[in-house]
């Protein structure tokens, strides 16, 4: 069954970061990364902090801003917690955070996602609200053959802006067993754009801000 929230309009200068800096990571286990500096690379569970698969941190002061398509992969059974900002700047097809569940065979992952600041993947909404040229922009997406086992979280500071045309906050096109939760604000610009979808089958509680 699919399931549509649409929310408001937002402004995108605000939550865009800027980074220039280099990636810095710490490792409380093997694998485990902390971004606490600004980066324009790419990261992934999978590498973590280069030495294996991880859980991933973003923390207040960080921030993963890229012009390619994803920011963040899930791509293995790790958790990613955002306390920075997290942006794809690219116009079309992006998504911020992605929770590959695989394309071509089922990866299935247990693992927990914790929005409590800024992801964003506005396409050229930031510059020009008007924009209608920017396609399939996503937030959070689940995508793939494969079941995530875990939760998605974005907490009440947490804020998601995706924009301008069939764009969404928080994407759910593979399965889940856990509970999607939005009680942060979730934006979507744009005509065909929505806060949540959901496209797979989720077996848990299904839960937004009121």
């Amino acid at each position: 069954m699919r399931r549509r929230i649409g929310y408001g309009t937002v402004s995108y200068l605000a939550l865009l970061a800027s980074a220039f800096s280099s990636l810095t990571g710490t490792s409380a286990q093997a694998g485990d990364l902390t971004v606490s500096a600004a980066t324009t690379n790419s990261i992934s569970t999978g590498a973590g902090d280069g030495s294996g698969p991880g859980n991933i941190l973003v923390n207040g002061t960080g921030s993963v801003v890229v012009t390619v398509p994803t920011a963040v992969t899930i791509n293995t059974s790790n958790t990613f917690t955002n306390q920075g900002s997290v942006a794809t700047s690219i116009q079309s097809n992006g998504s911020a955070v992605l929770i590959n569940l695989g394309r071509a065979s089922p990866n299935d992952l247990s693992a927990t996602i914790t929005n409590s600041n800024v992801i964003t993947a506005v396409g050229l909404g930031s510059s020009n609200a008007a924009d209608t040229t920017s396609l399939s922009n996503i937030g959070i997406d689940v995508f793939g053959r494969g079941t995530l086992t875990g939760s998605i979280i974005n907490d009440a500071t947490g804020q998601i802006a995706v924009g301008t045309n069939g764009a969404y906050g928080i994407a759910v096109r593979g399965n889940m067993v856990g509970n999607l939760t939005s009680v942060g604000t979730i934006n979507a610009l744009g005509p065909n754009s929505f806060g949540i979808v959901t496209t797979g089958r989720i077996t848990g509680t299904d839960r937004k801000s009121t």
